[in-house]
């Protein structure tokens, strides 16, 4: 599909450079990037995917994707990674020379997604979790904790796709929320913290939703998202599996509303400085124009990328 996209597009014009989101997507069209500077992109490699995979009679299925990455890496202009975490199994499982590695963070609208401009102090203490593979991003953990501990003293609002029965007061299940919408903004302003104990993550996009939103975040310790929730400052990492450690953690911030803002004031913080949309758009304009040399490029990375399916000019 990307490749068929890409020829096309190519058949109209020529084009200074071709950007593909993520790397897979390039796959099929290896010819095209030894021909025209290539910007690929990538949140995590199938290498670090085959290291989470435990089951020996699954491990051959990545090896065709393990050759045909390595052969888009070594015939990009530049890869960019969203974290150094994936910069580093690029370099190190991929043997890429480290200055054709970038990484940029992500960013998030920050005009969009912001802090409450007043909270309802008087409310219930209200959790927050946003995942749709409920079971993979840790939601079976937060329920567990809450009903044994939580149900009667806050509330916890569940966003995700994966059907939940749960009868018990204050649950409270949304199944068809959509990103940007006012009902989602409200979710997290109504919100005191964020937690998504997830057990297996590529980067994390919601943890830096929650602190542009002002939210402290309790997340795992695992993968990039040490890059993103800076821990005892934005909010607290944890092990994943360990629901003592999450349950302590969700009532240290219930019983300290000074902690929880100070650490959401720190996060939103960050988010402006790390997680910007309008700075990380910058970054990559600029970088295309170092891969090329040459011709004006988009200045909404977002907006192309959605519309080519990861084909930006």
């Amino acid at each position: 599909m990307a490749r068929q996209l890409a020829l096309r597009k190519i058949s109209y014009k020529n084009y200074s450079a071709l950007h593909f989101h993520t790397y897979i997507l390039a796959f099929l069209s290896i010819d095209l990037i030894k021909k025209i500077p290539t910007v690929v992109s990538l949140d995590m490699t199938t290498s670090l995917a085959a290291q989470e995979q435990t089951d020996p009679d699954f491990q051959w299925t990545y090896s065709p994707n393990l050759y045909l990455g390595k052969q888009v890496f070594e015939n990009a202009t530049k890869i960019v990674t969203r974290s150094q975490w994936a910069r580093k199994s690029v370099i190190e499982d991929y043997n890429i020379h480290p200055e054709k590695v970038k990484v940029i963070y992500p960013g998030v609208n920050l005009t969009k997604l912001t802090p409450p401009i007043n909270k309802n102090l008087q409310k219930p203490f209200n959790i927050l979790f946003v995942g749709n593979d409920f079971d993979r991003k840790g939601g079976n953990d937060v329920l567990d904790v809450f009903l044994k501990l939580f149900y009667k003293e806050a509330e916890l609002h569940l966003v995700t796709h994966t059907p939940i029965k749960c009868d018990y007061p204050n649950v409270y299940i949304h199944n068809n929320i959509k990103a940007y919408t006012p009902q989602w903004l409200e979710l997290y302003h109504q919100a005191d913290v964020f937690v998504m104990p997830t057990y297996f993550e590529g980067f994390g996009w919601v943890f830096i939703e929650a602190m542009a939103a002002g939210l402290p975040v309790i997340a795992t310790k695992i993968n990039a998202i040490p890059e993103i929730v800076v821990h005892e400052e934005t909010g607290f990492l944890i092990e994943k599996g360990d629901r003592n450690d999450l349950a302590c953690k969700i009532r240290l911030l219930m019983e300290n509303p000074a902690l929880a803002k100070e650490m959401g004031i720190k996060g939103r913080e960050i988010a402006e400085k790390k997680f910007n949309a309008q700075i990380h758009c910058q970054i990559l304009e600029n970088l295309f124009h170092d891969v090329t040399n040459q011709g004006k490029f988009c200045s909404s990375y977002t907006t192309s990328l959605i519309a080519m399916r990861g084909l930006l000019v």
